[in-house]
């Protein structure tokens, strides 16, 4: 008889760890924005300017709760064709005024000047 009911118990554990790993794994549809953030390997905050962006969708199911879908973020992450800068290498690692850096921020300050007008 012991052996009948460890088996059961087995069999019940199985089915448990199943059903938690698709209620916190990755195998969820949704996420919350931190899950999504932590699934795509970004800051909460960027999640949060890429839906302000409308890169993401905010799925709003109840007020207050924000979904993501996570096949949207997924290919929103698989087909970004942003390639980060090597800052390092190209000499470019102080901030400028503007907290940008090196020759970008340059170039963005010299169309600044060229927009403002003319003041003594």
């Amino acid at each position: 008889m012991d052996s009948d009911l460890l088996v059961h118990f087995d069999a019940i554990e199985t089915k448990l760890n199943r059903l938690l790993e698709g209620s916190t794994g990755t195998n969820r549809r949704f996420f919350s924005v931190a899950d999504a953030a932590q699934h795509a390997g970004l800051s909460v905050e960027s999640i949060r300017r890429l839906i302000a962006a409308r890169r993401l969708t905010a799925l709003r199911p109840v007020r207050g709760k924000i979904l993501i879908d996570r096949r949207e973020l997924e290919t929103m992450v698989l087909t970004s064709t942003v390639t980060p800068r090597n800052w390092a290498r190209s000499g470019n690692t102080t901030l400028n005024d503007n907290g940008h850096r090196g020759k970008v921020a340059a170039a963005e300050n010299s169309q600044l000047q060229a927009r403002r007008p003319f003041h003594d």
